[in-house]
């Protein structure tokens, strides 16, 4: 084993074989740990740094308790082998390479680039750009605007605090947004999905997902797959998308939206507006808490033509259409389209009337409002947000010649 040290002037240094301890000190240096298992240190200026094959630990700055320097904007790969990469100061670019790798940015508006293997990523302080592979990683941005890419694998993802972007691949994921507003595409697999604090836009992609919008007035889209689809707390809109889904409001007054097949609909605390859209048809949704002393509670039919031309049939009923006991003074609502609204225990506000033509059913409610008609291809009747791709720039690892034309 070599120890090697620098000098305040940029140097060209290589280890050996085995395992070498390099300082690189002041000056942009270039430094190669070559074979073994390394310990190299960059110190301050601008330096680029290679673990290459071994088990290396590497610093793009000094380490804890070393002399201290100016921070600099480093370039550090940790080649073959299970690399701790730590970018520390500046703006770094932090490259694991192949082998299970830990890797730090420290402050500064850092890249986080890792492979295939199970990494651990975190950005720490500033606007990181982290990109992980297809093995099984734990990625935390930490504090700044982040941008998060995964892979295939099943991965754990906290954006920490600031406007994160996160598009968190395939595989059955964990992603929380925590503070700030957040854009997430959870893609496919089974996912658990956060916004936390904020005003938060979630895709939660195919598979059987659940998507939980936390504080702030959130826009939560299930898309394909059997998913639960939570609102919390705020003034949420909330779509399950394809798949017999559950969609929450809870607290706020928020727009539920079954989507295609058959949900179950809960407004919770708040005025909401439960969304059924003429081209979902052959559905059959169920409204579990409709508030008869509500004003503010409506169902909104969005389609052509008038609203008496949507409703076919209503009628008081003692059903059990899914996993719900009904009662008698539960209410069916058929639709023109072929699909039908239950809701539980509204007999008292929605009453059958005689209408003046022959054939036709009217209803008469407590509220006249409570049903509105929205003209098709209306926004309000679908809720959407965009997450941005997430391309972090990349920075070859270079061939270390050291003086060699």
């Amino acid at each position: 084993m070599a120890i090697i040290y620098g000098t305040d002037a940029g140097q060209e240094i290589r280890g050996t074989e085995v395992g070498d301890v390099i300082y690189g000190y002041a000056g942009a240096d270039n430094i190669c740990g070559d074979g073994g298992s390394d310990k190299l240190f960059g110190g301050s200026d601008s330096d680029e740094i290679t673990g290459n094959d071994g088990n290396d630990l590497i610093f793009g700055d000094n380490p804890v308790g070393g002399p201290l320097g100016v921070e600099g904007n480093d370039n550090l790969w940790g080649g073959a082998g299970n690399d701790s990469v730590y970018g520390q100061g500046g703006d770094d670019y932090v490259d694991g390479g192949t082998g299970n790798n830990k890797l730090f940015g420290g402050t500064g508006d850092d890249v986080i680039v890792a492979g295939n293997g199970n990494d651990t990523a975190e950005g720490g302080d500033g606007d990181d750009c982290i990109d992980v592979g297809d093995g099984t990683n734990t990625v935390k941005g930490n504090a700044g605007s982040d941008e998060i890419n995964t892979g295939t694998g099943n991965d754990t993802v906290s954006g920490g605090d600031g406007d994160d972007v996160i598009q968190s691949g395939g595989g059955n994921d964990s992603v929380s947004g925590d503070a700030g507003m957040d854009k997430i595409n959870a893609g496919s697999g089974n996912d658990k999905v956060t916004g936390g604090a904020d005003d938060d836009c979630i895709l939660a992609g195919d598979g059987n997902d659940t998507a939980s919008g936390g504080l702030g007035n959130d826009i939560v889209l299930g898309e394909a797959g059997i998913d639960t689809v939570n609102g919390d707390a705020g003034d949420d809109q909330l779509d399950g998308g394809a798949g017999k889904d559950k969609v929450n409001g809870g607290d706020g007054n928020d727009k539920v939206i079954g989507g295609a097949d058959n949900d179950v609909l809960s407004g919770g605390a708040g005025s909401d507006v439960f969304v059924f859209r003429q081209e979902e048809s052959l559905t059959i949704d169920t409204i579990t808490d409709w508030n008869v002393f509500d004003s503010g509670e409506k169902i909104a039919l969005c389609g052509e033509g008038r609203t008496k031309w949507w409703i076919s049939e209503i009628a008081l009923v003692d059903a059990n259409p899914s996993d719900f006991d009904y009662e008698i003074d539960d209410v069916i609502i058929q639709l023109s389209n072929g699909s039908a609204i239950y809701v539980l225990n509204a007999a008292s506000d929605f009453v059958l009337g005689d209408a003046p033509n022959p054939g036709d059913d009217w209803l008469y409610t407590s509220n006249a409002d409570d049903f509105v008609r929205v003209a098709a291809g209306d926004p309000s009747c679908y809720p959407t947000c965009e997450v941005p791709p997430v391309v972090c720039e990349t920075i070859p690892e270079p061939v270390w010649y050291f003086g060699q034309a």
